[in-house]
């Protein structure tokens, strides 16, 4: 494909995503360690704003672990922040971009008023209340519900062994994004090819505007075949939001080979949350 950035295509830098930022490349990080395969896919977004939800809910050093993970000091910043985020999300064209979450609480427990009406206000968040120890009709449920939100993208996330049947609370986010090139690539030039050309250099970095305003895909590369490690590092310690806004157009043609792939990937929260909570520091 060959095409320039155009300079119409313009991003906002903000506070918030600086936060979102750093937390997610140290969340890509542990999950990038914590996996057997390295072709690994995550929605640390996701995590976030479900951290932020169930924040609302918490008290003392639970909330306080919560918001230094998420990176800030003020519970009531973080509520407007991913409130307004929720909020934009949310109103965008359902055809390119779904954000939806929801509660799915014990039939055993009732959930507090007020944070029932946080998570519904702020988080834009669905309540059902089920019978854990029922994983399959619970699976169900949450498959339905992911189903239905994503139109049929996102079918099965979870299954009977996904359950947890002592659990009180589980919190679910599903996320479906599909843009369209700003600048198109062209079909006719389509093949099928067993490796990708790439020019050797330290840390190549590619921008693709998308033609939905507000969004880019950011490509980085290492400057060897078993670098990719090195480079997941060094972006956990600083974020990618610097680097992106610094690039510029390159100013002549360029060529760009992309492989059509698919990658599907299981997290262990439980594993992975803790080890970014050791290393992460406040940002706002």
């Amino acid at each position: 494909m060959s095409f320039d950035f155009p300079e119409m295509v313009t991003y906002l830098r903000t506070p918030l995503g600086d936060s979102v930022d750093v937390a997610s490349m140290k969340i890509l990080k542990e999950s990038f360690q914590d996996a057997k395969d390295k072709n690994v896919i995550a929605s640390p977004l996701g995590v976030l704003t479900l951290l932020a939800m169930e924040s609302a809910g918490a008290e003392g050093e639970n909330r306080e672990e919560i918001l230094r993970l998420v990176g800030t000091s003020d519970y009531k910043q973080l509520e407007d922040n991913y409130a307004n985020l929720t909020k934009n999300f949310v109103a965008m064209d359902p055809s390119y971009l779904v954000l939806a979450n929801k509660m799915y609480v014990s039939a055993q427990y009732t959930l507090n008023e007020k944070f029932s009406v946080v998570a519904s206000r702020s988080y834009k968040s669905d309540v059902e209340r089920v019978n854990f120890a029922e994983k399959k009709k619970t699976a169900d449920s949450i498959n339905k519900w992911a189903a239905d939100k994503t139109k049929g993208h996102i079918s099965s996330p979870v299954n009977e062994g996904t359950i947890d049947e002592d659990a009180a609370l589980a919190l679910f986010n599903v996320i479906f994004f599909q843009g369209h090139w700003h600048v198109p690539f062209n079909a006719e030039k389509t093949e099928k090819k067993k490796k990708i050309r790439v020019i050797k250099t330290t840390f190549i970095w590619w921008r693709l505007p998308y033609k939905e305003k507000g969004f880019r895909m950011v490509i980085v590369l290492p400057d060897e075949k078993n670098g990719l490690p090195a480079v997941v590092e060094k972006l956990s310690q600083r974020g990618i939001l610097e680097d992106v806004f610094n690039l510029r157009p390159s100013g002549e043609e360029v060529a760009l080979e992309m492989p059509k792939f698919e990658i599907q990937t299981s997290h262990n929260l439980n594993h992975i949350l803790p080890k970014v909570n050791d290393n992460i520091t406040l940002a706002w």
